[in-house]
């Protein structure tokens, strides 16, 4: 029996933006809809906690599961860095307007970290 999988959404898309063609990697879940009290992603350790404390109640699988980057630039930026603390290695569910359709990418924190020594200007 294979797992459920679930596309998980910072906020509810604005009107006009449709992420249906998204449903074709899981269903979807939003972590706050507009009822949400979310703390203000300008007090960015509330704000991660709580997108840490929601992607925990929905039972966040990073194995299987995506995240969708859609919304404030700014609190998409705040929430994957929060994420990435918790698990290092998650889904990206982005949108190539080339291809016209989504595409999921592993990203991996710890990757990226091991490539720092290389990539880094020297400090001398």
């Amino acid at each position: 029996m294979t797992k459920q999988t679930y596309v998980y959404l910072l906020e509810e898309p604005k009107h006009g933006i449709d992420v249906s063609m998204a449903k074709a990697f899981g269903n979807i879940k939003t972590l706050f809809n507009s009822d949400s009290r979310r703390p203000s992603v300008f007090k960015p350790n509330e704000f991660g906690a709580a997108v840490i404390r929601e992607l925990e109640s929905q039972g966040f699988d990073p194995e299987v599961d995506s995240f969708l980057l859609t919304g404030s630039l700014v609190c998409i930026s705040v929430a994957l860095g929060c994420i990435m603390t918790v698990w290092p290695r998650v889904n990206l569910l982005l949108f190539s307007s080339i291809e016209g359709r989504y595409l999921c990418r592993p990203f991996d924190a710890l990757e990226m970290t091991s490539l720092k020594d290389s990539v880094a200007p020297s400090r001398n």
